[in-house]
């Protein structure tokens, strides 16, 4: 079976001898969002808790509840993951949003010790081949 995402819902190919079976298994919400973005960050649901001025147990009870925050938090949580908060409850990103992740990748790479950035510029030069 093979999982992956198309349009924020997660999808499965089942291969069954000639047969190709597609369906939908799972529609991503706003907390799943937050949990891609906070895994690409290499941050945590606490830290993020933090910063916005919540508690973990917060987020917690919104994953488990599928429930989204109020519009003000919304509004920080996708100041600190450096996404609009368009994307976070649709999965739709607004033109030019792209340039973020671009900036956020910029900073952890500049993070990496030298011999960690030439192992990255050796993945980054096979992937563009």
């Amino acid at each position: 079976m093979l999982l992956f995402y198309y349009k924020n819902k997660l999808y499965s190919i089942i291969k069954c001898k000639k047969l190709q079976i597609f369906h939908n298994i799972y529609v991503m919400g706003f907390w799943d969002r937050v949990s891609l973005e906070l895994e690409y960050l290499g941050m945590t649901n606490k830290a993020l808790a933090e910063k916005v001025g919540i508690t973990a147990s917060n987020i917690g009870k919104g994953v488990r509840q599928g429930s989204s925050p109020s519009a003000d938090t919304a509004v920080k949580i996708a100041k600190i993951l450096g996404v609009s908060v368009e994307y976070l409850v649709t999965g739709e990103r607004p033109a030019g949003e792209s340039g973020d992740k671009i900036t956020a990748l910029t900073k952890r790479l500049r993070r990496l010790s030298d011999a960690d950035l030439e192992i990255a510029k050796i993945v980054i030069h096979r992937l563009e081949k």
